[in-house]
């Protein structure tokens, strides 16, 4: 694997609705040598309540930022990359997976997740809510129809995000950025789903 330059402090997010594939393509980064930290699980430290009507943990969100900038990303030459259906709050740049939501559907049925929770989750990947939430916090934001994509080529696209982040965003390279093909394919608004509802 290339090594990538990458500067301290910048987070990058793979969000997306649960079931997108977002752990998975997390999993095949890590096994390719990349820190990625799991926003669920770090995110248990700072549950609040629960929602018992929507059968979810509400988190403090600003202890979990803080959290986040305690780690240094030192083993990914000082990126954080992070995982979750959280990143959208605490990312500066994020790349939300998105999925078909028939495909989507199955998934989260498989999981045993409850006729309300899919349906949340299905509203919430058709009606664009992660990517809507990111553009409104000013959040550098792309996206990726997951849904005939394999979780490695998913993982190569979060690399060359990485080096595009790196070079292009924070190096401020003056050439021209060299991912000019990956960011046509990751623009928000390729993915619609909205013929569905």
């Amino acid at each position: 694997m290339r090594k990538i330059p990458i500067r301290q402090g910048h987070v990058l997010g793979i969000g997306g609705t649960p079931g997108t594939g977002k752990s998975l393509v997390a999993s095949i980064l890590r096994e390719r040598g990349l820190d990625v930290v799991d926003l669920n699980s770090l995110s248990e430290r700072f549950r609040t309540s629960y929602d018992d009507e929507r059968g979810s943990w509400e988190v403090d969100m600003d202890a979990l930022l803080d959290a986040l900038h305690e780690i240094d990303g030192h083993e990914t030459g000082g990126v954080v990359l992070v995982e979750g259906h959280l990143a959208p709050y605490l990312v500066d740049a994020v790349l939300v997976l998105r999925c078909n939501p028939a495909i989507l559907r199955e998934r989260l049925v498989n999981r045993g997740y409850s006729d309300r929770k899919v349906e949340e989750n299905i509203l919430a990947e058709i009606l664009d809510s992660q990517i809507i939430e990111a553009t409104e916090r000013g959040i550098r934001t792309y996206e990726v129809d997951a849904t005939e994509l394999s979780p490695e080529e998913v993982a190569d696209i979060v690399i060359e995000l990485l080096e595009h982040e790196t070079m292009c965003v924070l190096g401020g390279e003056n050439s021209v950025c060299p991912h000019q093909k990956l960011l046509e394919k990751l623009k928000v608004g390729r993915v619609d789903w909205t013929g569905l509802l």
